[in-house]
């Protein structure tokens, strides 16, 4: 007996003196370290649900940015996908049981993948108890479709690798199991029509594997393949547009003498009080319909069923109002023209319909419709005073 344990020591030495790695084997009670290579294994990985995309997080997504699909069931997905193991222990005792695991492994990214920071991607799905890992590293895939990628993810620990450290006292032997491919996009993507099939090319992700207590040890590896099974992927675009007024919606007719403000709901050719204001709807994403309702706010009166705004200052001038009414000559840059000599009412009835027809794509779409503001009399001559009025233009997607 004095012998094998002599023999052993001599091994260990040895092979630490070679600096490699080491795995446990499972071919002898208890557990012990000896040096064990591990072949590729796969993990096969399929799209198993409609996912959102959150427009208006795209809208403000820079350079070098990601932008993580939305999905409910990310949980049940994340359990239930994988079948990659290898297992590790610290080798300070070569040849005798082992109770402490303490290994560092890094994976290298290979010619398909893209190593990105995880700060870089905005939406993270947290993925577990430990979530993301400490290093912040990831690992993209490309895909068939542009600005779509997928993240790798790891869930032995529940995190995105690389995993940089692992040390656990009270386990005997740790596994690594290759997880779900979550799809990411960056300010390239420009959406999918429904039922697009999607593929990617497959992925190895090899894992440097060394023992933290093996000071100059060199590494050994375990590689995962990554398979994305090809099939169709539904992504619903949320509607979100960037709404503003010109002149942040003041609208300001300055000084007028009661006599010049002419003109009436029927015959606005002949008002001489005339503005402009721009109602615009800039980077609408997953739009198909904007509704347009007008209501007079702070107490203001709506005169002529809703056509007129009056003057909510009651000591003011009296028989005046604001009238609004899309310029009969709005074109908007695609070539529509869109209500063009509408009017607007502040009564929140007679709505407005704008038609984007943008929903399954991401390509911005616009609409900078000219309005044309009157100040007109209503209802009797126009007296002198002051006259204010104010309402809110509700957008509406449908």
């Amino acid at each position: 007996m004095k012998g094998k344990y002599w023999l052993i020591f001599l091994l260990a030495s040895f092979w630490s003196g070679q600096s490699w790695a080491y795995m446990v084997s499972y071919d002898s009670e208890p557990q012990n370290c000896v040096r064990d290579i591990q072949s590729a294994d796969t993990a096969n990985t399929s799209i198993r649900n409609s996912f959102t995309l959150n427009s208006s997080l795209l809208r403000a997504l820079g350079d070098g940015q990601y932008l993580m699909l939305d999905n409910p069931d990310y949980g049940n997905n994340f359990s239930g996908v994988s079948d990659t193991k290898s297992f590790m222990k610290t080798c300070s005792n070569l040849g005798q049981p082992q109770s402490q695991i303490t290994v560092r492994y890094l994976p290298e990214k290979g010619n398909s993948l893209i190593a990105i920071n995880e700060n870089s991607v905005v939406n993270l799905y947290n993925l577990g108890s430990k979530g993301i890992d400490d290093d912040k590293g990831g690992l993209l895939v490309r895909s068939s479709v542009q600005g779509l990628f997928f993240m790798l993810t790891e869930r032995t620990n529940n995190s995105y690798p690389p995993i940089s450290v692992v040390h656990k006292d009270d386990w005997k032997d740790v596994y690594i199991q290759g997880g779900v491919m979550i799809p990411v996009v960056n300010n390239q993507f420009r959406g999918i029509p429904t039922g697009t099939v999607v593929s990617t090319t497959p992925s190895q992700f090899t894992i440097n594997v060394s023992d933290a207590s093996e000071t100059g040890s060199s590494a050994a590896t375990q590689s995962i393949i990554y398979n994305f099974y090809p099939e169709p992927m539904n992504v619903a675009i949320t509607a979100s547009c960037a709404y503003s007024l010109s002149d942040n919606g003041v609208v300001d007719f300055g000084s007028v003498a009661s006599g010049e403000v002419t003109g009436s709901t029927g015959d606005r050719n002949s008002a001489r009080q005339v503005k402009q204001l721009t109602l615009n709807m800039d980077n609408c994403y997953g739009v198909n319909k904007v509704k347009t309702t007008v209501t007079a706010t702070n107490n203001t009166p709506v005169l002529e069923n809703g056509l007129v705004l009056g003057n909510n200052e009651t000591s003011g001038s009296q028989h005046v109002g604001v009238a609004i009414r899309v310029n009969p000559q709005y074109r908007n840059k695609d070539g529509s023209n869109d209500n063009a000599g509408k009017d607007l009412y502040f009564n929140s009835s007679n709505s407005l319909t704008w038609t984007f027809g943008n929903t399954t794509t991401v390509n911005a779409m616009s609409k900078n419709i000219t309005l044309d503001v009157y100040l007109l009399p209503s209802g009797g001559a126009v007296t002198p005073g002051a006259y204010h009025g104010t309402a809110t233009i509700m957008m509406d997607f449908v």
